[in-house]
């Protein structure tokens, strides 16, 4: 179990992030929230396939999220309001403000609608591209957004009711932004 700072205890809170995060962090209001600018753009296209299957195009209507844990990952999520899958990028010893190539990274892929399945690559098994990495210093934001693919599919998690493989496409993406630390 990863440790999350205090207010996020449990992975299983995190997709409450995602109404968190387009309210906390602008949800489309076009004023924002102070210390949040406006939700403009976020989104996670890419094709998943075996257990589910689904050419995934996830933009801000599909809700975005993420948070920090106290070990420097970022993790990055993608769906919640209402879409299918919700898909979280957790990206560990995220450098604030460097774009960097071949960074490891892990996927969890689950569904919402009360289908409590879930399925995770193993840690390092996805690489992402950052190929943006904006860091306002003064806000402590950042907004990242990039492309990657995963060398192995993402195992079910038996105790969910999954019971097959998940293949993660190519995939590209970009958050909304997020706070950090």
């Amino acid at each position: 179990m990863m440790n999350i700072q205090p207010v996020f205890k449990s992975i299983y809170i995190l997709p409450l992030l995602f109404a968190a995060g387009l309210a906390g962090c602008g949800g489309g209001d076009s004023n924002g929230f102070p210390g949040f600018p406006p939700v403009e753009t976020c989104n996670y296209t890419g094709p998943i396939s075996g257990e589910l299957n689904y050419n995934v195009n996830h933009g801000v209507s599909a809700g975005c999220g993420g948070a920090r844990t106290l070990n420097s990952e970022l993790i990055v999520s993608f769906g919640g309001l209402g879409s299918e899958p919700n898909i979280k990028i957790y990206h560990e010893n995220f450098i604030p403000g460097l774009a960097a190539n071949n960074r490891t990274a892990h996927i969890v892929i689950h569904r919402r609608s009360g289908d409590p399945r879930e399925w995770q690559t193993a840690d390092g098994a996805c690489t992402i591209n950052i190929t943006s990495n904006q860091h306002n210093t003064q806000t402590g934001m950042v907004k990242i957004s990039g492309n990657g693919s995963c060398s192995s599919p993402a195992l079910p998690d038996t105790n969910t009711g999954a019971v097959s493989n998940i293949n993660i496409g190519v995939f590209t993406f970009e958050s909304i932004w997020l706070r950090w630390p």
